[in-house]
């Protein structure tokens, strides 16, 4: 079983880069990436209650949300959006087509790929990945000290627009959503199990993998698993699949980590 660590604040009070899942899987999504005073919330899948309980295990609130950046508009990434709407004057950030498919009073701030938007000591710059949404978003993250992450969840395919943002990255979160064979012996409709493993659908625990390897042979340190499936992965299967391969090719000194579904994960500093 894979769980979280002891909260502490310590990792959010050192200057490091710091990536923090709440929340990872079809039952909901929610990071917050922090570095010195500037705290952001990528996703709000979760309850506004779960998210304020989570920050005040660390010393913090909703109020030290500097602006929440959405990756696109499928339920399970925005469910939580409207209450915190009601209880926090965080800007939200998103795509033109996801801002479009939200409803208006959100007031989402529309962002354009590659164009970077600066928050307090954080730079997010956006790039779009392949998934059936109007136009779904990853992140890259970079600190006022030049330490970088990328975030890449609902990704149908793996492409060369993904892979060369890794260049700079120590912190690296990429989905493994499925296991190839759990999917398709499983008890999925056969046009689900399609959109699945389809170029719009989500990654297998391979297809992370072969990120994995990418990532290590460009110095990424951190590996972080997400979106996995209830149904189709198992946390231990993930991460035997991932660093089954990272061994083979001799890069096993990437750390690799699962995000769990229902409670937060491991949290993860670049300092």
């Amino acid at each position: 079983m894979v769980g979280p660590p002891h909260a502490s604040l310590s990792s959010f009070n050192q200057g490091s880069l710091t990536l923090w899942p709440l929340a990872s899987g079809s039952n909901g999504n929610a990071l917050l990436v922090s570095s010195g005073d500037t705290t952001i919330l990528i996703d709000d899948g979760i309850s506004t209650k779960r998210l304020s309980q989570s920050l005040n295990s660390v010393g913090k609130s909703l109020g030290d949300i500097s602006a929440v950046f959405i990756t696109h508009e499928h339920h399970d990434h925005v469910s939580g959006l409207p209450v915190l709407r009601k209880r926090s004057p965080s800007p939200f950030h998103a795509s033109a087509g996801t801002a479009g498919a939200l409803p208006p009073e959100f007031d989402v701030k529309r962002i354009a790929p590659g164009k970077a938007v600066e928050i307090g000591t954080l730079k997010v710059e956006p790039f779009r990945t392949p998934h059936d949404a109007e136009e779904s978003f990853g992140y890259v993250i970079e600190d006022s000290k030049g330490r970088k992450a990328l975030v890449a969840t609902d990704v149908g395919h793996v492409n060369g627009h993904l892979l060369e943002r890794l260049d700079g990255c120590g912190i690296v979160m990429i989905e493994a959503n499925h296991d190839v064979d759990m999917l398709m012996e499983g008890r999925y409709p056969e046009v689900l199990k399609e959109r699945i493993r389809g170029p719009l659908g989500h990654l297998s625990n391979d297809e992370a993998a072969d990120v994995a390897l990418e990532a290590a042979q460009k110095g990424v340190r951190h590996a972080i698993l997400a979106h996995m499936s209830a149904d189709n992965n198992h946390p231990e299967l993930a991460l035997s699949t991932v660093k089954r391969a990272l061994k083979a090719a001799g890069h096993d000194t990437l750390k690799v980590c699962v995000a769990p579904r229902g409670m937060p994960g491991e949290r993860i500093a670049l300092d």
